[in-house]
């Protein structure tokens, strides 16, 4: 369990990050150029949050880890739990069901769009 959690992170953040790479491209391209307002668009969006939330969950994970996480503030980027405990605890939860929110939410709604769309039998 304890090498689990760090390569579940390290894994998130690496899928999320290139998700987002491979996925901004099309999605300006279709969206800016084309004008497109399809379901491939849609899903490209949706897949873009879905990169963006598994990113954040990620770094969370690994925060939470490290005994540091980002801050839900502007002044700082990071809080220790030895400086701020309330405010860490704060900012990992802020942050956890931030990430969550997207990644589900994105997984809801490009089902929705998905189920909407096709013919039924």
């Amino acid at each position: 369990m304890e090498k689990f959690l760090p390569l579940l992170a390290t894994n998130l953040i690496l899928s999320g990050v290139l998700g987002l790479i491979v996925l901004i491209a099309p999605a300006m391209l279709l969206v800016l150029v084309f004008k497109r307002r399809g379901l491939p668009t849609v899903l490209i969006g949706l897949g873009l949050l879905l990169s963006l939330g598994l990113a954040l969950l990620g770094i969370t994970i690994e925060g939470l880890l490290n005994g540091e996480v980002l801050a839900w503030s502007r002044s700082i980027f990071t809080v220790s739990v030895t400086s701020a405990p309330l405010f860490y605890w704060f900012s990992a939860v802020a942050f956890l069901t931030t990430s969550l929110a997207l990644v589900v939410g994105s997984l809801w709604l490009a089902a929705r769009n998905i189920m909407k769309r096709s013919p039924s039998p």
